[in-house]
């Protein structure tokens, strides 16, 4: 995964190099002439955005948000999309546009990761595999905002039906290629294509929420299609960050550590009230930072119960974020860099990695009726 250093530290990608499932998938039936080869495939859908068999054929209005030219996308089954959930491609909203065309721009280094990343995934599936249970028969889990998979790949080990959906059409197009049993659509994690109750387990990382341009809304959404008693994993970026500190240093040397940020910028950031997130530019899309209020305060209104806390990237702040989104690190900054990580991940769930770390990730509950 590329990106310009002069960008500080977003966790953006849903992706961890230690799963990459990567490679030539056994065919069950033939693939139509526009899918990759070895892509897994239904016979019963006859090409992107057409309805699979049973209730979806009989209700066109059942059809996942679709998305013209991917190749190997595979529609739904049997999930029918409540009234008023979902909106077409060509009604997302402008900030949904500029999001998708951010992360079409980077598909194809999406998987490349340097070492800031390379952490917060490792420690993101740990979270992931300890706190989401193995599926019994016929459970679904969603990863919204899945990227090119790796969450959507990790929720298939546990035994889920796992759907991904994504604003991007470029990172769906590398997720197809590596899926071999996910059910893939394009559309909006505002307005998300499916039914009230679908899921047993619903993911949202990456810094999905982040990129939303109503997030209230969106977790809204996540609740909707979350099942009574399922689980939601929750990660994205967080304003109160050691971080910070190093962004206002750079601002007032030259912006020597390269985060791109003036002092005039850097201060008003600070000087908005502790209990309010903000926003600021990454790549021509705003990227928004939250704090521990504003999340519990979405989630609470939404019915949800939070469970856990973690905090990531809080002990590895020591070194600035600019310098772990090389590709290649020093060897005395790789040896220091090691120590910090393993720090960083024992101790995640304390409280003060909750409060300055990069990434907050979040376990909720949907309480049973």
């Amino acid at each position: 995964m590329r990106f310009d250093a002069s960008n500080a530290s977003p966790s953006l990608r849903p992706w961890n190099a230690d799963d990459c499932i990567c490679g030539r998938m056994r065919r069950t039936e033939p693939c139509p002439s526009w899918a990759p080869s070895g892509t897994r495939w239904n016979a019963a859908l006859t090409g992107p955005g057409t309805p699979g068999p049973s209730t979806s054929r009989s209700n066109p209005s059942a059809i996942f948000t679709s998305f013209a030219g991917v190749p190997g996308y595979r529609g739904p089954r049997y999930l029918k999309r409540s009234s008023g959930a979902g909106e077409p491609a060509a009604r997302l909203s402008r900030m949904s546009d500029d999001v998708a065309r951010v992360f079409d721009r980077m598909a194809g280094t999406y998987h490349e990761l340097e070492p800031w990343y390379e952490h917060l995934y490792a420690v993101l599936h740990e979270i992931l595999r300890a706190e989401i249970p193995p599926a019994d028969r016929g459970r679904r889990a969603l990863d919204a905002g899945c990227g090119t998979g790796f969450q959507t790949a990790a929720l298939e080990k546990l035994g889920y039906e796992s759907h991904g959906v994504d604003i991007s059409a470029g990172v769906l197009r590398i997720a197809a290629r590596t899926l071999s049993r996910s059910w893939l659509a394009r559309g909006n994690l505002e307005s998300l294509p499916y039914a009230d109750e679908s899921f047993d387990a619903v993911v949202c990382c990456g810094s999905t929420l982040s990129f939303t341009g109503k997030p209230t809304r969106a977790v809204a959404e996540l609740a909707r299609v979350l099942r009574p008693g399922g689980a939601l994993l929750l990660e994205c970026e967080h304003k109160w960050s050691l971080d910070l500190g190093w962004a206002l240093v750079s601002s007032v040397t030259r912006d020597s550590l390269g985060y791109g940020v003036t002092p005039r910028s850097a201060w008003r950031q600070i000087a908005r009230p502790l209990r309010e997130g903000l926003a600021i530019d990454y790549e021509g899309a705003p990227l928004r930072l939250f704090t521990t209020t504003e999340l519990g305060e979405m989630l609470a209104a939404t019915g949800l119960v939070p469970l856990r806390r973690w905090g990531i990237h809080w002990a590895t702040n020591v070194i600035p974020s600019t310098i772990l989104h090389r590709p290649r690190l020093g060897r005395m900054t790789a040896m220091l860099y090691r120590r910090l990580r393993a720090i960083d991940r024992r101790f995640a769930v304390a409280p003060l990695a909750q409060r300055v770390s990069n990434s907050l990730v979040i376990l909720a509950g949907k309480t049973a009726r």
